[in-house]
């Protein structure tokens, strides 16, 4: 019933659609009811067609000006692309390039001159100075401590440095960053594990030893404005469990996965020697010592 006319009316075959970017943020009763469809996000290499072919050639129309008064590179765009905007779609993508048609356009009212002069080629920055984000680089060396991590979010996702720090102490977990509660608990089951296996690992000198009895361990997730949990907590190493590889197969584009080694594993185990290029000082078998289930 309309409550503001009064009057019965039938929805029986209408069908309603609703967006979302994150399906965290829907109330558990509501997505109950809904029958979900995911669309994946798009990758630079996408977005930089669409620029090319769609959204580039439309802004100039819209501006009063005809290609041929305006060239904009592939690197200019894709510039813009990712430090300029952070998103798995383009909208935010399209109003960027609308404001260099708009700084172009500008320029030939004040010039007067329609002729082909200081186009946008490699960088964008004459027309927008200040890029509004800065993407994480992986690191090229291993360093102690710090683990290259992928978060996911709203807008996509990205890469991550997570850092830990040991210092004496008195075996107290310390974890700084905006964390979910199930992250929170991976970080505790780690920690566990390590503690029940330093003998077989080689962390310790005998199995009765505590690894951390004298040591404190901090743990950081940078970028902490952004809550991460949920599908940010599995294996940070960009290690992937054996029964998700169906799900790179399906979901990762082809160019994608040629320029990702995926290693994928069955037991903790088995991560450690990836992780360790197969160089860890396992002293026992896989399969020895007791406690948390090793199983991924």
């Amino acid at each position: 019933t309309d409550h503001y006319l009064n009057v019965p009316f039938d929805l029986s075959k209408i069908l309603f659609i609703a967006t979302a970017n994150s399906v965290e943020t829907i109330p558990a009763p509501l997505l109950d009811r809904m029958e979900l469809i995911t669309i994946p996000g798009y990758t630079y290499a996408e977005k930089l067609a669409i620029a090319t072919n769609h959204l580039l050639p439309k802004q100039i129309r819209q501006h009063g000006l005809s290609e041929g008064d305006m060239q904009v590179t592939e690197k200019a765009l894709l510039k813009v692309a990712t430090g300029y905007t952070r998103e798995s779609g383009v909208r935010h993508l399209e109003r960027e390039i609308g404001a260099l048609v708009r700084a172009k356009a500008v320029e030939y009212a004040e010039t007067q001159e329609r002729k082909l002069a200081n186009n946008i080629k490699d960088d964008a920055r004459e027309y927008q100075p200040l890029e509004k984000f800065v993407n994480e680089v992986t690191e090229r060396i291993a360093v102690p401590g710090v683990v290259t991590g992928m978060a996911y979010n709203g807008i996509g996702g990205g890469i991550m440095f997570i850092e830990v720090s040991q210092m004496p102490g008195k075996g107290r977990l310390q974890l700084t960053g905006s964390l979910g509660d199930v992250i929170k608990e991976s970080a505790q089951i780690a920690l566990s594990w390590i503690k029940s296996h330093g003998y077989e690992i080689g962390l310790t000198n005998s199995p009765s030893q505590n690894v951390m009895e004298k040591a404190d361990v901090h743990i950081h997730m940078p970028n902490g404005a952004t809550p991460k949990d949920g599908p940010s907590a599995g294996i940070a190493m960009i290690i992937m469990p054996l029964r998700n590889q169906k799900d790179v197969t399906s979901d990762v584009p082809a160019n994608v996965r040629h320029e990702i080694e995926f290693s994928y594993v069955s037991t903790i185990w088995e991560v450690l020697r990836e992780a360790f290029e197969g160089r860890t000082p396992i002293r026992t078998s896989a399969a020895a010592g007791a406690g948390i289930d090793s199983r991924l």
